[in-house]
């Protein structure tokens, strides 16, 4: 297996969601289609 740690792209745009849920438990995230498909987060994912 190759390295897997999360890049630091992919960790602040956790923690940005992660923090916005937890501030706004009645928030809504309808697009989120535009951060999943950043090519970083799809290399990622695909590793």
């Amino acid at each position: 297996m190759g390295n897997l740690s999360t890049p630091k792209t992919v960790q602040k745009l956790q923690k940005a969601l992660h923090a916005k849920a937890k501030a706004e438990a009645g928030y809504r995230f309808y697009a989120l289609y535009d951060k999943i498909s950043r090519e970083d987060i799809l290399a990622y994912a695909f590793a």
